[in-house]
């Protein structure tokens, strides 16, 4: 009997090792593999805490960027005061009006994406 338990044990233990080595060797071959595509380009316009303001209006705004199937080329603005930039983060100070602010990105294979948000900045009251 102490004879099957001992055998049982060591059945048991040579499986686990087992087990623990193939867990092993499947997280190793995992960690080689490139990641998945992550899938279709997305931008959005972060950085905006109020759609309106008074002239002079500040802001600092950020492309916001997700997905895609590879680097990020461009990112380029359109500030809807005939104004333009370029990079991830930009800062601009708008005068009264009605603004269209967009944003176009490209990563490194093609795929394209934009966002737009309207603005709405009034000139302040003369001081009386």
């Amino acid at each position: 009997m102490a004879r099957a338990t001992v055998r049982m044990w060591l059945n048991i233990t040579v499986i686990a090792v087992v087990l623990q080595s193939h867990v092993a060797t499947v997280m190793a071959q995992d960690a080689e593999e490139p990641p998945p595509s992550v899938g279709r380009l997305q931008v959005s316009i972060g950085g905006v805490q109020n759609r309106h303001g008074h002239s002079p209006y500040t802001l600092s705004l950020k492309a916001l960027v997700r997905g895609g199937s590879g680097r990020i080329k461009s990112i380029d603005w359109s500030l809807g005061d005939g104004k333009s930039a370029v990079g991830q983060e930009v800062q601009q100070t708008f005068t009264a009006g009605a603004h269209s602010i967009v944003v176009r990105v490209e990563d490194e294979n093609g795929q394209k994406a934009s966002a737009q948000l309207t603005i709405m900045v009034v000139s302040r009251a003369p001081a009386t």
